[in-house]
Parts: structure tokens; C-alpha cells; sequence
């Protein structure tokens, strides 16, 4: 058997009631009891109800509303009835003072989904001032890089010869010393220059 939930009544139509203690109502254990009657539970000064009019009990796991063979009868969600059992939201009438039936919310605790973790997104203990790249791993786990290659000089080739063309990307050969224009012709006027003082001087000696 179902435990029997804990319910409320609230009063639709508080200008009904003889004491303000009728307007909400716990329904708990008890049988709660309604009429003009100062000895009822919720005493009404409604003139369409009667003295013991209508009563709400406990009934296994659930709350019923009877009537106690009052004049004017009760009606649930406009319906009139001798007994039925109330439901969450049911509006009953004990005369033409309102009810309402409601009971309280239930509602599961959440459960928050649990996520695993790997190694690489887990929270890290950073050192002051330093800074990791989020998007790539720790600098301990990150494979050593090889150095960049370099350029290895032309050999020869398999004749035993040498490639000039990679030679001369590899190594470019010095420019050549300017040469100056007109040496030859110097050399040449400085050659009859030494001819004629030499024919000079003999023709001298001569006349002489």
C-alpha cells in the first residue's frame, strides 16, 4: 500500500468562513469535518450549509470527500457526489463554499552527469608567470623536435666530375679585376720615346 500524501484544501471564498483558520487547510492524519455546527473543524456561516454537512477523510492512499446527508449536497468540479476520491486540482463545493484540492510538488533531486576526465585536460598547477598553450600538451610530454638539416655541399658526381651548376649556386667565384683600357698602346709610345733619345744621343756623339 501506498503511503497516503499530505494534501491542502484553500478555501476559494474566505468571506464564507467564521474564523480565518479554515482558509488553507493541512490534511495530515485526521479527518477534517465542515458545517455550521460550532463543533466542526471548519465552521461555515454559509446559509446553504448544513450543520454536519460534509466531512474529507483518509482513506488508505488517498483523500475522499463524503457528505453527511446535508441538505444541499457537495459537488466535485461541478459534479455532485455522495463520496469520491479528490485528485490534485479537484475544486469541491460544500454548498456554495469552494475548495480546492492540491498536493504537493514532488520533484527528484537532479543528477548531475559525471564526466571523465583524461590526463590532458585536467586542471594543471601552473608556476607563476608562466603561461601553457591550452591547445597543445605539456612541454614534458611533447616529442623532442629534430634540428632543421642542413645543406650539405655538392660532392661529385659519379664520373668523378664535378657539378659546376651546383658548384657556383653553392659558392660564387670572386669578380674579376677591372682591367684598364689602353695599356698596350702605352707600353708602345713609351718603347719609341727610349728609341729616340737613344738615336738622339748617338747622332750627338757623332758631330762632335
Amino acid at each position: 500500500m501506498q503511503p497516503r500524501p499530505r494534501a491542502r484544501l484553500t478555501c476559494l471564498d474566505p468571506a464564507d468562513l467564521r474564523t480565518p483558520d479554515g482558509a488553507e487547510i493541512a490534511l495530515e492524519e485526521d479527518t477534517i469535518s465542515f458545517g455550521r455546527g460550532k463543533d466542526n473543524d471548519v465552521v461555515l456561516r454559509s446559509d446553504g450549509v448544513s450543520r454536519h454537512h460534509a466531512r474529507v477523510v483518509p482513506d488508505e492512499s488517498h483523500w475522499v470527500l463524503e457528505d453527511l446527508d446535508s441538505t444541499n449536497g457537495v459537488t466535485v468540479n461541478d459534479e455532485k457526489t455522495k463520496r469520491a476520491v479528490l485528485a490534485d486540482g479537484d475544486v469541491l463545493a460544500i454548498g456554495k463554499v469552494r475548495y480546492r484540492f492540491s498536493l504537493p510538488v514532488t520533484r527528484e533531486p537532479s543528477r548531475r552527469p559525471q564526466i571523465s576526465l583524461s590526463d590532458t585536460e585536467k586542471t594543471m598547477i601552473l608556476n607563476p608567470g608562466e603561461q601553457i598553450d591550452l591547445g597543445q600538451p605539456p612541454a614534458a610530454s611533447r616529442p623532442a623536435e629534430a634540428p632543421a638539416a642542413r645543406p650539405t655541399p655538392p660532392g661529385p658526381d659519379p664520373d668523378g666530375t664535378t657539378d659546376l651548376r651546383a658548384r657556383a649556386t653553392t659558392r660564387r667565384a670572386p669578380p674579376p679585376a677591372p682591367t684598364r683600357a689602353g695599356g698596350s698602346d702605352r707600353v708602345i709610345m713609351v718603347a719609341g720615346l727610349v728609341i729616340a733619345l737613344v738615336i738622339a744621343a748617338a747622332t750627338f756623339l757623332l758631330t762632335r
